[in-house]
Formats: structure tokens, sequence, C-alpha cells
């Protein structure tokens, strides 16, 4: 699995698997046929495999293999232990069962060189539709800022980072916690930390696999990033207009969307836990609640029987509603729509790959 890999490398991906059901070696190849001329190191970090199990992953492509026998269901402890074992001026991470479409490697080095950026967002692709966030859609390499560019709506954690910034920071995934980590890390670098956009790589994400470390989970636990987040000292230093962003983000897709999505597949989804996050983010940020939709504004009164008004309120149309003047503006639910539906539409014409 070793042979021929660099060790001087420029970038290092860290490919975490949790399970030996996944065709890791896709993920791996593509990585290595993605670095346009730039030194790349895999490094696949086995978590919680057991050794008589090894034999059974097949890794075609030069890469190293690392261990994590944590015994918790997160990404957060082989991503911690990729970070650890790295090596190289960046890190980035792919998770096993997704890949990086051809030169996306080289195009993110490219412009973390022309803007000296320390975190370069790549654009996402799931099966053929573009993911339309950032809020951005030139191809010239320049910076990104958090509220012109509503930065917090990308959580995903891919991104080509600098691990000097990482260092400096001290940022690490964050352990006892089984999903959300990507978002209370990229929250907190793209809060703070340079940012770009390198419009032409493509991230492609194959598969919502339905063995992910992270699912299905009780609602405290499908909370607990949200609340790692909100009780975090950095939102102190944000300004006002990116906290109620962040804020904004947190009631939508973290609080509300999250309570429809559990509504629809009939898990667990404690009101009482869920109010309990809704209240601590609007202690945070009380204005927030201006910008989010009809649907959200509905969706956060968490009625476990809602009449019939209700169901039409929570409807997929209103989503786009405004559900106040304030949220007609340029960082309400209908313009956002509207801007995220150009950046799709400009990475579908361009041809992104």
């Amino acid at each position: 699995m070793g042979s021929m890999v660099t060790t001087d490398p420029t970038v290092d991906v860290i490919v975490p698997l949790h399970t030996t059901d996944r065709a890791v070696d896709v993920a791996v190849s593509s990585a290595q046929a993605a670095h346009q001329g730039i030194a790349t190191r895999v490094l696949v970090v086995l978590h919680d495999i057991a050794p008589a199990d090894r034999s059974k992953i097949q890794i075609e492509s030069p890469a190293v293999v690392l261990h994590c026998d944590d015994g918790l269901r997160s990404p957060s402890g082989p991503r911690n232990v990729g970070l650890d074992a790295a090596t190289a001026p960046f890190v980035f991470f792919l998770d096993s069962d997704d890949r990086l479409a051809k030169n996306c490697l080289g195009l993110l080095h490219e412009v973390a060189a022309k803007t000296d950026a320390d975190v370069v967002l790549p654009s996402l692709r799931i099966g053929a539709r573009y993911v339309g966030t950032p809020l951005a859609w030139s191809r010239r390499p320049r910076r990104l800022e958090v509220v012109n560019h509503d930065l917090f709506l990308r959580s995903h954690v891919p991104a080509l980072l600098r691990r000097t910034m990482l260092e400096r920071t001290g940022v690490r995934y964050p352990l006892g916690i089984r999903t959300g980590e990507d978002f209370a890390v990229m929250a907190r670098l793209l809060a703070f930390e340079p940012a770009a956009l390198a419009l032409d790589a493509v991230y492609e994400v194959l598969d919502d696999a339905a063995d992910r470390a992270s699912s299905p989970l009780p609602a405290h636990e499908q909370l607990a990033a949200l609340r790692m987040v909100l009780s975090a000292g950095w939102m102190d230093a944000l300004p006002e207009d990116a906290r109620e962003l962040l804020v904004r983000r947190i009631l939508s897709v973290g609080v509300a969307g999250a309570w429809r999505r559990a509504e629809a597949s009939a898990v667990d989804r404690s009101s009482e836990e869920h109010a309990a996050v809704r209240d601590a983010a609007l202690e945070r940020c009380p204005s927030a609640h201006r910008l989010l939709s009809v649907r959200d504004r509905v969706s956060l009164r968490f009625s476990e029987e809602p009449g019939r008004i209700e169901r039409l309120l929570r409807s997929a149309p209103l989503g786009l509603v405004p559900s106040s003047f304030r949220g007609a503006g340029p960082r309400g639910p209908l313009v956002r729509e509207a801007r995220s539906w150009v950046v799709r539409h400009r990475r579908r014409r361009i041809g992104a790959t």
C-alpha cells in the first residue's frame, strides 16, 4: 500500500475509513489524479477496523495507512490522527466514499498561492447537481467575504487548509460528538481566517452512505455541534452582521431543517432539545429570526401534531417567503436562493470538472 509514496508532499490528503465495505481506492486514486503536478501524499486512516479485517481493504494506489482505535463512531478521531501525521504545507480531507475531479488539488493550490488564503474551498457537486454555496461565482482568484458571500452556508468539510494556520489556531476536530464536527471546525475557520474559492476545482459527493459513522443519532447528539458553536468564546469576537448570519444558519439548517428531516424519517426529534438550541441561538443574536423564511419560523414552534394550516406553512415553497420586512432584503431567503441559483448555473455553464 505504501510503495511510491512521496516523502516531501505539498498536500497531504487525509481519508478516514470507518468500514471495510467502502471501495476506498476510488477516493485514493482520485486524489492521486487530482494533483496537477504538485506532490501529493494520501493518508488513509483506518478507524476502529479490527486487524483481522484489514486485509479486506484494497488500496492499489500509493498511500500511507494509519490507525485510529478510539471506539467512538465519530469522524473526529481519525481526522485528528491524520492531522497529527501530516507534514505537508497543506492538508485536505476526503471522505472515503467521495472523490476529487481531475486537477482539483492543483487548482486549489493555485488559488491558495495567488490569494495567500489559508482556506480554499472547491465547488461541490452531488451527483449532477452543483451546490450553490458560497455565494460567489467569479473564476478570478480572490478573497471571500464572510457576510457578502455568506460563507456560513458552506459547512461541509472539503477545503484546502494551510497547515501553519491550523497549528497557529490550534484547531482540531472536537472529540465527544458524533456528527457536525465539520461544521464546528469550518464555522470557526471561515469566521476569521482568509478564505478563497477555486470555482473550477470540483469535489464530488458520490454517495450519502447508510453506514456513515454519525447516523442515526438521538436529538441531543444531533444538536451537540450546534451547542458547541453557540457556546464558543470566538462567537463574541464576531462582528454583529456576521454573527447574525451564523445564527440564522444554525436556526434555519441546524434546528428547523433538522426538525423537519427528523419528522420525515421518524427518528428522535425531542422538541425540548431543539427548543433549547433555538433559545440559545436567539440569545446569541435575537435579530437573526428576522432573516428566516415563513417555513423556518413556523417549524421552530416544534409542534408535535401540526394542524392543516401549520402543515401548509411548513411546505417547501414557503421556504422562499420572508417572514419579515427585513427578510425581504439581500440576506433574506428569496434573494439568497436567487443568488444560489446563479452560482449553480454559473458552475454548470463553465463546465467545472
